[in-house]
């Protein structure tokens, strides 16, 4: 029989694990939990990073309109929100311009806030991230094109 020893790695923002230290150190720059994250999305498609603490400044409070269910015992058994959805959907557009339109930063301030990201309908991580990067690519593709027939 055989036995190995290893190292396990944790995000300190959000506990995510890992075997190796430099993944995890890179992960810990860029997490959405982090205060003081780098936004890999914006240095690749060469956008100014916000300001975190603004972008987070700019949503509501979910505390006041959380609401909890507890059993007989007085113990929490779930929690939700009551018009969360609508308070976040009227500060997005103003959150969209103030995050350069990037989606890790947009959740970024979403999480860093204590916003449960599945409870608002109006911003899906994966959807922004497809039609932001069909855009990057066909403008890529059209510059690409331009410089052969023209270049």
């Amino acid at each position: 029989m055989r036995t190995k020893k290893v190292n396990r790695y944790w995000c300190d923002f959000c506990n995510r694990a890992s075997l190796q230290a430099a993944c995890t150190r890179r992960h810990e720059s860029r997490c959405t939990l982090n205060p003081e994250r780098v936004c890999g999305l914006c240095a690749f498609l060469e956008l100014e990073q916000a300001k975190l603490p603004e972008l987070v400044a700019i949503l509501p409070d979910p505390e006041p309109l959380k609401r909890i269910q507890t059993d007989d015992l007085g113990r929490e058994v779930w929690h939700d929100y009551v018009g969360l959805e609508e308070a976040v959907e009227r500060v997005l557009p103003q959150l969209r311009a103030a995050a350069h339109d990037c989606p890790a930063c947009i959740l970024a301030a979403i999480r860093q806030r204590g916003i449960p990201a599945p409870e608002i309908t109006s911003f899906k991580f994966k959807d922004e991230m497809k039609v932001l990067m069909d855009a990057k690519n066909g403008r890529d593709y059209e510059e690409e094109m331009r410089s052969q027939c023209y270049g």
